[in-house]
């Protein structure tokens, strides 16, 4: 996701002046000069604010209620705190640039070296206010725009999400069917943010999405990883690619990993669920589509069954077995 680069309140106060600090100006009298560079500070104080606040206010997504973006932003740093802090900051690009114009005008109507510089001083007082009793929802958007950049970019429309338990392979397979370079240990490891990776399915660009582990406890009792999966499979499944461990490496039973798969389908409704073994190389069950993401076994079968389900709008493994036993 694209953020804006947001500044510590200080740094933004230093920016503002050092712009000030650049401006030149003629004057036909020692005073007229004054006055004339005086009033240029004010503007570039005011143009500079303008624009940097303006790429906070503008830079961050308009996040649409119950849409993936939105809960995703709710579950890292809150929606509605961030609308907030986003509106405040707007208030204060606002008063920043009229009370700068405002000063800049009172400036040209004087004709006292003293007044200018008291006018002057007193603009650069009252910005630096400002922006300091802005400082939390500026500091705020700063922390906002980092912790947002986890959430990845994504495409309407072919976008299959692999979830199931920890461990059970979802980010090895995803490295075989797409161009996602995930980080895959000899140990196990559940991964922790959504990895996305692209392939052409048939004529058609398929988007693949690696959901952290569920469990269970994912109705209950949700962490931040597993609320991620959840959010990725509500709004994002065009095809929800279970995977079982049917080995039970994964320290989960072939049973439990089922009834998961069901609650899902349960809960969710996802429009194609697609329930597939993983490593087939440490054991193949006795039905259904397998995989190894060692040997590329199985993936080309899969390959087919996603495409399958992405044009023919089928319903599950079973239409496309089916399908695969009446065309042989």
């Amino acid at each position: 996701m694209k953020l804006p680069h947001v500044q510590s309140p200080d740094d933004i106060i230093d920016m503002l002046f050092k712009a000030a600090s650049r401006t030149q100006a003629g004057g036909k009298d020692p005073v007229a000069k004054i006055k004339a560079r005086s009033i240029r500070k004010l503007h570039a104080i005011s143009g500079a604010a303008d624009r940097e606040f303006s790429s906070y206010i503008t830079g961050f997504p308009s996040f649409e209620k119950n849409k993936f973006e939105w809960e995703i932003a709710d579950l890292l740093v809150g929606a509605d705190k961030l609308k907030l802090s986003i509106g405040k900051v707007h208030g204060t690009k606002n008063m920043i640039v009229t009370i700068t114009n405002r000063i800049a005008r009172d400036i040209a109507k004087s004709a006292s070296v003293s007044r200018i510089h008291q006018l002057r001083d007193s603009a650069y007082g009252r910005v630096s206010s400002i922006i300091h009793a802005a400082g939390e929802d500026i500091e705020f958007l700063q922390m906002a725009s980092v912790k947002l950049r986890e959430v990845p970019d994504l495409q309407a429309g072919n976008s299959v999400v692999i979830a199931g338990y920890p461990n059970v392979g979802k980010s090895m397979l995803i490295s075989r069917l797409s161009n996602a370079r995930t980080r895959v240990e000899s140990y196990p490891f559940t991964t922790t943010t959504l990895i996305v990776g692209h392939r052409m399915v048939g004529w058609k660009k398929v988007q693949f999405v690696d959901c952290p582990g569920l469990t269970e406890r994912a109705f209950e009792t949700r962490n931040v990883y597993e609320r991620k999966a959840i959010a990725a499979v509500r709004h994002l499944a065009d095809v929800l690619l279970y995977l079982v461990d049917a080995s039970e490496t994964c320290g989960y039973s072939v049973e439990q990993q089922t009834e998961l798969f069901h609650r899902i389908i349960s809960e969710f409704s996802p429009e194609h669920p697609l329930l597939v073994y993983s490593k087939s190389d440490v054991k193949r069950p006795e039905n259904g589509l397998a995989v190894s993401s060692v040997t590329g076994e199985g993936v080309e079968e899969l390959l087919s069954a996603l495409d399958a389900l992405l044009v023919g709008k089928k319903t599950g493994i079973e239409s496309w077995l089916s399908k695969r036993e009446t065309s042989g």
